[in-house]
């Protein structure tokens, strides 16, 4: 893990995703392999390496991993999709993240909100049902207020 937030620090996404895949791998008790796949996934993810993301997103979503990681996990899996496929599947996947979060952390709710308000834009007519631009919008503003001043909205 050391090692991994070493190249991380100096800008080596793909150095330190490959340093936290082998930790988790080589982890034994399965609610730290989840929460080490996790963060693997997050940083191949920010790497560009959408197919390793996911594997390693499904071992850690195979995990019973607590609440405020099983919401990063849901984060991370919409976030994917709409990184990856500008699919219409991303408003609702990320609303479903967002109103997990806001229990956990509401500033990254809000900014969970604030990107399934962009999905729903970008998809426009081809959002599913409740992924639309006025439904997102709509649960958007039920959702937490901003807890700090840099908070989006």
């Amino acid at each position: 893990m050391g090692a991994a937030a070493r190249a991380q620090a100096r800008g080596g996404l793909a150095v330190a995703a490959a340093f936290l895949e082998r930790a988790a791998m080589l982890t034994p008790a399965p609610s730290r392999r989840a929460r080490r796949a996790l963060a693997a996934a997050r940083t191949k993810y920010e790497a560009g390496r959408f197919d390793d993301a996911r594997a390693l997103l499904a071992t850690a979503d195979a995990a019973d991993l607590d609440h405020p990681d099983r919401a990063g996990v849901h984060l991370l899996r919409a976030q994917m999709a709409f990184a990856s496929r500008r699919g219409s599947d991303a408003p609702p996947l990320l609303m479903r993240a967002a109103r997990e979060l806001e229990t956990v952390d509401p500033d990254l709710a809000r900014a969970t909100y604030l990107e399934a308000l962009s999905a729903a834009m970008f998809a426009g007519r081809l959002a599913p049902d409740g992924g639309g631009v006025v439904e997102v919008s709509e649960g958007s503003a039920r959702g937490p207020r901003a807890t700090s001043a840099g908070a989006p909205f």
